[in-house]
């Protein structure tokens, strides 16, 4: 087929008949498109009456003694496409064959015999011997007559896989076609027709790849050969020479020499063949048998094909690879024939070559080629395995299950243990899954378990006859195989047996103990249990095996898809956690919850809360702030309580952390939800006051009394009495913060906060303080001394009130402290309140103080003595005196006052700027008046030695001084 034809091929006609035809002007196509469409009408509607106008139209398209494109023949069953080529005798038409529709080769007659009727009739009866000859490698011919208007011609398949002359396949591929060309010429012998032009060019390839023969001589045109062609034989050079068998033999072998040499071969080669031949790389034998071809002597030369192909596939080698190359193109017919020449060519390798064999046909269906290859390969083999899969598929195919089952059962009786054991295997599984008989299964997989000699033996059978027990029911056989297959199997696969063992023990044979030590050992393993979850669950709760029990409630919910399901099951297995004091456990399950629901608030809480409890307060904060943030835009109900101490414990740690802005927004968020939040209270009230919301503050502790009033301890009632009397005093309302001290001091007398609240409500008042002069009660004494009074007295006398303001204004609580009353000694207690609040009263204050102030360091000493606990020795009347200057009239220095040590601050640290040294130059910082020291009376002589256990020596003030600079000058 020429790159034209193929072309043609591509183009669909507009009539539906086919490809267009290669038209030789435009008047033919009007003509021959104009002839389809009839045709086609009389197809689709034989009652048209359109004959005449059909023939009209063929005549006009006809021109000349030679068809033409777009002519039809046999009544307008075949379309003539394009001429593809030419010879001496005939014409080459690619056409569309309507009736089959597929594409055709139509080869027509010319030349001067054609008006012979007799040479005429030799053609027909020759092409009608040759379309009655049934071979694959004959190209088959559909139609050989003459047609009305007298043109002789013959119909054959066109082939899409190219020429011999065309050739690019191996030594194999060419191989084989030889023999496929051979046989073919073969039978045409046999049946006395001679090809007489064997050529490159009528060797065709089917898509399959099967070579085809085609252009037989049927005319007896060609009784003589061209002397110019090495296709032809010596012989047939001279004149009256007539084709015979040995010239189609000679004709082939040099085809095969033109491929072999890459698609040409010199002439030269006709005169000395032997020597071209032993230069190609092929095998010997394959060499011999084409000398011997095309040998110029005929007593030497193959006087048949067939001998010649017998010849070639003598070499076993040969034939193996032609056999192979055969199966690999799936080209099973010429496959099981060469192996089937093999299989006597190499009686040595009879069992692969049979199995081959039945895999072949097993691929061509049929079925009883197939059984008989394979059973007689069974047979003979002492590795039956490789066959079972193809006796199988001879099963299904046929479906003769049992036939297979009496092979197995006869050959494996007289076989070695290992080969018994393997045909006993197989036959074991046929009769479980394919004859429905699990009884006889059962009893063949016992002759397995005593025959086996492998591991893999032995682990299939005890696993089919657990398997198999359990479809029977028998669940003791089923637990006993399975403890005997334990052995058997590699680590990774013992936990799944291991579990079947324990639910079989649990579910059928009520025995938990036995089964939970089976369950344990295939969970250890790796097995989770999803198909005994809930069983389990209720075993290990009713044994007290909380951590298994929680680990299949953790499994429980992962295998879960709806997250709320799984949400709801992971809560209570971390409340069973908690429960048993398991709290890493509890922390982990509230963190797997998390991961499937991040908002899922119960959750968040608890985990919040176990943090805190455990000292972990950032991962604590973390968790709240979650928490806390998944109640924007929800609801006050439910919970409302709940999310209140949410809040507050948040608060809590915002306010260890410094944040007090974030604590106090926490705090209110809380009292919206529950106004009556104790804790939320205690805390907002103290931190609105820090903060100069001093109205707020005292509102806050109000109502925090007003709610300890129920309540029966002591505690909580003082802390909020308190409480409000440092809120009256920090607000200037004296009067009332002297009721609050005093209702403190009722029922704990020696409560160091409440004298000393007692003693700066009446240094305020002897100080100036606005509006006591209409109280004037309030010059009752205070019956005892604090160390917070004696710091205050000590300030009074160093410190000047424009240097005390200046310095409180640096802090809200300060600031408003002063704002209430702004006197000197008023300043000076303020000071101290929010020095001994956030800790600053210690070794670095009372360093500074000395620095500032060398000819007071001996009494400087004595204070931070007090506050180090050493109050026996201290002079009272003493401190009278430095604060002299500062009050016009003070408490009556031969009064015995009981001496109250300090304790703890009365609330926490928070993280201000108070400390810095910029703030406390503001103090030290020169602004200062020069103090007065006013001499006090003689102290009375007392017998108690001062305790100095805790009091600085002179060189550790002076270490402790220069830590402290240093400290001052790395900040």
């Amino acid at each position: 087929m020429t790159e034209r034809g193929a072309a043609a091929t591509q183009t669909p006609s507009t009539t539906g008949t086919g490809p267009v035809p290669r038209y030789e002007d435009e008047d033919a196509e009007s003509l021959g498109e104009k002839l389809a469409d009839l045709y086609a009408r009389r197809a689709s509607d034989p009652r048209a009456k359109v004959d005449d106008v059909i023939e009209e139209t063929r005549r006009k398209l006809r021109r000349g003694p030679r068809l033409r494109a777009g002519e039809f023949l046999k009544d307008g069953q075949y379309r003539l496409i394009e001429r593809v080529g030419d010879s001496a005798g005939d014409a080459t038409w690619q056409a569309w064959d309507r009736a089959g529709e597929r594409l055709v080769v139509i080869k027509e007659m010319v030349g001067p015999w054609v008006a012979k009727r007799m040479r005429v009739g030799t053609f027909l009866e020759a092409a009608r011997t040759l379309q009655g000859l049934e071979h694959a490698g004959l190209a088959p011919i559909h139609d050989a007559t003459q047609s009305r208007d007298g043109f002789v011609y013959l119909a054959t398949d066109w082939y899409t896989g190219g020429r011999l002359d065309a050739f690019d396949g191996d030594a194999i591929d060419l191989l084989q076609a030889i023999v496929e060309v051979g046989n073919a010429l073969q039978v045409a012998h046999e049946a006395g027709l001679v090809h007489a032009r064997v050529r490159p060019d009528s060797v065709f390839f089917d898509q399959s790849g099967g070579a085809r023969i085609t252009d037989f001589d049927l005319a007896g045109e060609h009784v003589h050969g061209d002397s110019g062609s090495v296709f032809v034989a010596p012989e047939m050079v001279e004149r009256g020479a007539q084709a015979t068998a040995a010239s189609d033999v000679y004709a082939l072998a040099m085809c095969a020499l033109y491929a072999l040499n890459g698609n040409r071969l010199p002439y030269t080669v006709v005169r000395g063949p032997e020597r071209f031949i032993d230069g190609l790389t092929i095998p010997d034998s394959v060499k011999a048998v084409l000398k011997r071809a095309v040998d110029w002597d005929l007593d030497n030369r193959y006087a048949s094909v067939a001998s010649m192909i017998e010849d070639l596939l003598t070499d076993a080698d040969v034939l193996s690879d032609l056999a192979q190359r055969a199966l690999d193109k799936r080209r099973h017919v010429i496959a099981s024939e060469h192996f089937t020449a093999l299989w006597a060519l190499r009686p040595g390798e009879s069992v692969r070559i049979k199995h081959v064999l039945g895999q072949i046909y097993l691929q061509m269906q049929t079925w009883e080629e197939a059984y008989q290859c394979l059973s007689s390969a069974l047979e003979e083999t002492t590795r039956p395995s490789p066959l079972y899969p193809d006796l199988r598929e001879y099963a299904q195919g046929t479906g003769d299950w049992k036939r297979v089952a009496d092979l197995l059962w006869n050959q494996a009786r007289n076989r070695p243990p290992v080969a018994r054991a393997s045909m006993r295997a197989e036959l074991a599984r046929i009769t479980e899954h394919h004859l429905d008989d699990p009884r006889g299964a059962s009893e063949v997989w016992t002759l397995v378990v005593q025959d086996h000699r492998t591991v893999e033996a032995g682990a299939e059978a005890l696993g089919a006859l657990k398997r198999l027990a359990e479809q029977r029911g028998d669940w003791a056989s089923f637990v006993e195989h399975g403890q005997e297959l334990l052995p058997y199997l590699q680590p990774e696969h013992r936990p799944d047996v291991q579990y079947a063992i324990g639910r079989a023990f649990i579910n059928e044979l009520a025995d938990e103990d036995q089964g939970l030590v089976w369950i344990d050992r295939a969970e250890a393993g790796g097995v989770k249990p999803l198909d005994m979850a809930q069983p389990l669950q209720d075993i290990r709760a009713r044994r007290s095996q909380w951590r298994r029990l929680i680990g299949l409630m953790r499994l429980e919910a992962e295998n879960e898809p709806k997250v709320h399901a799984a949400s709801r099951v992971l809560l209570r297995a971390a409340t069973i956690a908690r429960s048993v004091h398991l709290e890493a456990e509890a922390e982990a399950i509230y963190e797997d919850l998390l991961e499937r629901a991040p908002q899922h608030y119960p959750a968040l809480r608890e985990l919040a809360r176990m943090r805190h409890r455990s000292g972990r307060k950032a991962m604590a904060m973390e968790a709240y702030a979650a928490l806390t943030s998944t109640y924007e835009g929800k609801s006050e109900e439910p919970e409302a309580s709940e999310r209140s101490a949410d809040h507050t414990a948040y608060a809590r740690l915002l306010v260890e952390a410094g944040d007090v802005e974030a604590a106090l927004g926490n705090l209110e968020a809380a009292l919206r939800l529950q106004g009556d939040n104790i804790e939320a209270l205690r805390l907002v009230g103290p931190l609105y006051m820090d903060t100069g919301r001093m109205e707020e503050g005292a509102q806050a502790l109000e109502q925090l009394y007003t709610l300890f009033k129920a309540v029966h301890t002591e505690g909580p009632r003082l802390d909020a009495a308190l409480q409000r009397a440092d809120a009256a005093w920090y607000r200037g309302r004296l009067a009332v913060g002297m009721r609050w001290y005093n209702s403190v001091l009722s029922t704990v007398s020696d409560h160091d906060r409440a004298w000393w609240g007692l003693a700066r409500i009446a240094i305020a008042a002897r100080g100036g303080h606005p509006g006591t002069d209409r109280a004037p009660w309030l010059s009752a004494t205070p019956a005892a001394y604090t160390a917070h009074e004696v710091l205050a007295r000590l300030f009074m006398g160093l410190f000047g009130n424009e240097a005390l303001n200046a310095w409180l204004a640096h802090h809200p609580l300060g600031d408003g402290a002063s704002k209430a009353g702004d006197t000197t000694a008023r300043a000076a207690c303020a000071v101290v309140d929010v020095l001994d609040r956030y800790a600053f009263v210690g070794p670095e204050l009372f360093e500074r103080l000395r620095e500032g102030f060398p000819g007071w360091v001996q009494r400087i000493d004595a204070v931070e003595g007090l506050f180090d606990g050493s109050t026996e020795s201290f002079d009272i009347a003493d401190a009278y005196a430095w604060s002299r200057p500062a009050i016009t009239k003070d408490f009556d220095p031969t009064i015995d006052r009981t001496f109250v040590p300090p304790k703890e601050g009365l609330y926490g640290r928070l993280l201000v700027e108070l400390g810095s040294d910029d703030v406390w130059d503001v103090l030290f910082g020169g602004a200062q008046p020069e103090p007065v020291f006013v001499e006090a009376p003689a102290p009375a002589p007392t017998t108690a030695p001062r305790n100095t256990s805790r009091r600085w020596t002179s060189s550790a003030r002076a270490a402790s001084t220069s830590a402290c600079r240093s400290r001052r000058r790395s900040r």
